[in-house]
């Protein structure tokens, strides 16, 4: 009897660890706006209503409700340079980088200065956190998470760090060909998108939850991520901006 009900235990807690692995949940899907012309590289939304899209040709586009609708924000970069990363810390004080220069505006995208990255490290020393990087986001100056390939599995990997990189452990391994990015809008809640899936943590980034379409639509492939909320997130694919949420 005894035997019996361990084998019965033994098949309950394999089914739980089983479920617990594959959890998929619904989220909403919603197309904001689209822009067949531009190529889109990164976004930054430091808040729900105004956001930023940083373009192949360098334009940046700026939206004041929500990625409604955009405009044309004029850099008016000396070096003309195609910028692939862009952070704002609040509606008014941002940048835009590459590897060897990045700009920046205290007010709001109506004038930009331009700097060298290798004389100094912008978003660390004007917002008291590490550079995003192609692979890398950082909530403050010790947790973050680096995302990208497993390899030679080639399924999407994060990785999370409690020491400001020194040390990584694995978090997430799962249904992404690639994950492209991460954003969080706290210590506790975040979002991953990449290869037509996102994924979703309300548990400091430890675990996560994959997320599909409650309509059943197929996903875009999903380039780069901005939260809005604890449950929602802006996310762009080549050319066009989405919102994702939890439901």
């Amino acid at each position: 009897m005894r035997s019996g009900i361990s084998i019965i235990s033994l098949f309950f807690l394999l089914l739980l660890y089983s479920c617990e692995k594959q959890h998929i949940d619904t989220a909403q899907l919603t197309p904001l706006y689209s822009n067949p012309q531009a190529v889109f590289k990164d976004v930054s939304f430091p808040d729900p209503a105004h956001g930023f899209i940083v373009c192949s040709n360098g334009n940046v586009l700026k939206s004041v409700n929500g990625g409604q609708s955009f405009t044309t924000i004029d850099v008016d970069s000396a070096s003309n340079k195609d910028y692939d990363l862009i952070f704002f810390k609040d509606v008014n004080n941002g940048l835009i980088l590459d590897d060897e220069y990045y700009v920046f505006t205290s007010d709001g995208g109506l004038s930009w200065k331009e700097k060298d990255t290798s004389k100094t490290n912008p978003v660390k020393a004007a917002f008291k956190r590490q550079v995003p990087t192609a692979n890398q986001f950082f909530l403050d100056a010790k947790q973050g998470y680096q995302f990208g390939i497993k390899d030679p599995r080639k399924t999407g990997i994060v990785k999370k760090t409690l020491d400001g990189g020194k040390t990584w452990k694995e978090v997430y391994s799962g249904q992404f060909n690639k994950v492209q990015d991460v954003d969080f809008f706290d210590s506790n809640s975040g979002f991953g998108v990449g290869d037509r899936s996102f994924i979703y943590t309300y548990t400091q980034g430890d675990s996560y939850i994959d997320l599909r379409d409650q309509n059943g639509n197929s996903m875009p492939l999903l380039l780069k991520c901005s939260v809005r909320s604890a449950k929602s997130v802006f996310a762009i694919s080549e050319h066009s901006l989405y919102t994702i949420e939890v439901k």
